[in-house]
């Protein structure tokens, strides 16, 4: 059987670098993507999720005969999700699919009309004022309430090298509005999904227990357990990825 590897999909602001410290303890090989519009494919354009899920194809090809392990944390876990169960046809789907933080879809079309309004706002914020003022209020969202002011800080600066009309239209083109609902698939899925959820991040670990999900809560995390805790979240990837070793 051919070696696995392990493919890593960052969220939104984000970039394949936010996984370094996770890969670093892994065993298998891995690969991490800058998403479109971020990073070094910042001039990568989308429109669509179906758009995402072609360009991501694409990278993968050299990889098609290798089983494949999927993980993504937040926009890049819904990327995962229609990628799995939207685009590939069945003889090409994950053997692992491992999500961080993410939204499963939304089934009725008042939230989705909300959420869309919702996205419209911050696209318009992203793209009409300076990025560090956006950013800074960004992360007084509820979901990034467990921050201390320090954390808070470090990621605006961090994330302020981001291209802001890039942030905007990745926003409209990856609305959870758009993404279609995908508890069913899980729940019901060929292959095995896992969720990891920060024990801070009330609103996922929530959702995880609401969908029943077989989930696996990283310690003083919230949100991004990836950034705020690697070596918790590396253990738990090491142990889903033993019968593939």
């Amino acid at each position: 059987m051919a070696k696995p590897i392990a493919v890593f999909l960052h969220g939104l602001l984000g970039d394949k670098h936010d996984w370094q410290a996770v890969e670093e303890q892994l065993e298998l090989e891995t690969l991490s993507l800058d998403l479109p519009f971020h990073g070094e494919n910042r001039d990568v354009s989308v429109e669509s999720f179906f758009d995402v899920a072609c360009w991501l194809d694409g990278e993968l090809e050299p990889y098609r005969k290798r089983p494949l392990i999927l993980i993504g944390y937040s926009l890049g876990a819904r990327i995962a999700l229609y990628y799995s169960y939207a685009f590939l046809p069945k003889g090409r789907q994950p053997h692992l699919l491992v999500l961080e933080g993410a939204n499963l879809g939304l089934k009725d079309p008042t939230a989705r009309q909300l959420r869309w309004e919702h996205d419209n706002l911050w696209a318009e914020h992203f793209a009409h004022h300076p990025i560090e003022q956006t950013l800074s209020a960004w992360y007084q969202q509820d979901v990034f309430a467990h921050l201390t002011a320090a954390q808070r800080s470090a990621l605006i600066a961090e994330r302020a090298d981001n291209a802001p009309e890039a942030v905007s239209q990745m926003l409209l083109a990856t609305s959870l509005a758009k993404q279609p609902c995908f508890i069913d698939s899980v729940k019901n899925s060929p292959f095995s999904v896992h969720y990891l959820c920060g024990e801070h991040d009330q609103k996922f670990c929530q959702l995880a227990q609401e969908h029943a999900l077989i989930t696996h809560t990283i310690d003083n995390a919230g949100h991004n357990a990836h950034r705020d805790n690697p070596k918790a979240f590396a253990r738990v990837l090491t142990a889903l990825f033993q019968p593939f070793l």
